[in-house]
């Protein structure tokens, strides 16, 4: 089926009882981790500007930082609520049976909690969206088993591509047993992505599916203007692994140096774990690196760069690259994943992944030829499309198409 278009102009009524958007969210901000799903925490901020939205997390605190029992908070802001469960599972020393031990764990937590929210409603009609298929999803069949509760899938995770990963990061039989049935009993898929709905219909089951975009804080990545470089500046963010080919983004930086020197260039690299980069490219010039760095800092940098360069091997819809563009920035990006269908030539260039030779030649066209770049244009039309008040729209139009009952 094809994804439903980013753009239209469909007036939306209002519902005729508002329904309550309960969130489960496999991935999601907390005080173990402050960057796992924090798109999701974005889309969710975004889409309570027009309706109550409840966000459930429950997350294994698996060294006892915050718990060695089971600690609840939440957290409202306006129409959005959080509440994030942490529990605590003594180690046996036996790897299999503490995992085991931690899903009962985990399920029993989910099922208290679930049953006390739907009896707070009231009545009311609950949407149950699960952010990320596994582990939430079991919650969602639970849920649909029980009081035969619709649900949407919202999908970010680039393990679908199966064929491209490690084998070291790829899950077993079990995994796909229970991601395939959650993914069978939901009402539609909400992919960040049109090509990942695509390749999950084509290698696991066929459903509806809508894309839905990550939402960018407009708030932090916007465009400023600055004078024309001196020294020309690309910025990398991403996490530096596999998946993200940073060592070859070096290599290529490195090349282009060499082989032209007269321009004046600088590449900044933003994000963790830098240090095995930066010893092995401890020789190249005008390289620095930042490691991890709070969400508005990130946002500071990328305003003041000039462009970003991501060398992605494997991809859905990188938040960096709808970020920089917010801030005006143009993107060299791989053709992989669903990059393509949100890169156009005004926007930045788009090169083979793992092509090197393609790299170079981008970064040189990119410095060489940065005036052709709109650079206001590209903040402003990605504003319009991936800032929270659009993004809140694309979550009501696909709310109303899945749950007509609920609205007008």
């Amino acid at each position: 089926m094809p994804a439903t278009a980013l753009h239209t102009n469909t007036a939306l009524s209002p519902p005729l009882v508002t329904p309550v958007a309960l969130w489960l969210a496999s991935w999601y901000p907390s005080a173990l981790d402050a960057f796992s799903g924090d798109f999701v925490q974005r889309s969710a901020r975004a889409l309570s500007a027009q309706m109550p939205v409840h966000v459930l997390h429950i997350a294994r605190d698996t060294h006892g930082a915050i718990t060695t029992s089971q600690k609840t908070e939440t957290r409202v802001t306006g129409q959005l609520t959080e509440t994030i469960i942490y529990y605590y599972v003594r180690p046996s020393g036996m790897a299999w049976f503490d995992k085991l031990v931690s899903t009962q764990r985990y399920l029993r937590i989910s099922k208290q909690w679930l049953k006390q929210f739907k009896a707070s409603c009231n009545g009311r009609p609950i949407l149950v969206e699960v952010c990320v298929a596994m582990r939430a999803g079991l919650l969602a069949l639970w849920m649909h088993r029980r009081w035969q509760q619709p649900f949407l899938v919202q999908e970010h995770w680039v393990g679908y591509y199966t064929h491209l990963m490690p084998p070291v990061l790829r899950r077993n039989a079990l995994f796909w047993y229970l991601s395939k049935r959650i993914l069978a009993k939901a009402t539609a898929l909400l992919p960040d992505s049109r090509h990942l709905g695509a390749h999950i219909n084509a290698t696991l089951l066929p459903m509806a599916y809508t894309e839905m975009p990550n939402a960018v804080d407009t708030s932090l990545f916007y465009w400023e203007p600055k004078p024309a470089p001196s020294t020309f500046q690309f910025i990398h963010v991403s996490t530096l692994g596999h998946q993200k080919n940073t060592d070859g983004i070096i290599r290529c930086f490195q090349q282009l140096c060499s082989q032209r020197p007269s321009l004046k260039m600088e590449l900044l690299v933003v994000g963790p774990d830098f240090e095995p980069l930066q010893q092995q490219f401890s020789t190249v010039p005008n390289l620095r690196f930042t490691g991890a760095l709070p969400y508005a800092a990130v946002a500071a940098l990328v305003r003041k760069a000039n462009a970003m360069v991501l060398f992605s091997r494997y991809e859905n819809l990188p938040c960096v690259m709808l970020e920089a563009f917010c801030a005006g920035l143009p993107v060299i990006a791989t053709n992989v994943g669903g990059i393509s269908y949100h890169l156009p030539p005004q926007n930045g260039l788009l090169i083979p992944s793992q092509d090197e030779p393609a790299l170079v030649a981008a970064l040189e066209s990119i410095v060489t030829q940065y005036a052709r770049y709109n650079t206001p244009q590209i903040a402003q039309q990605a504003a319009s499309t991936y800032g929270y008040a659009n993004i809140a729209r694309l979550y009501l139009q696909a709310y109303r198409q899945y749950f007509p009952q609920w609205f007008a």
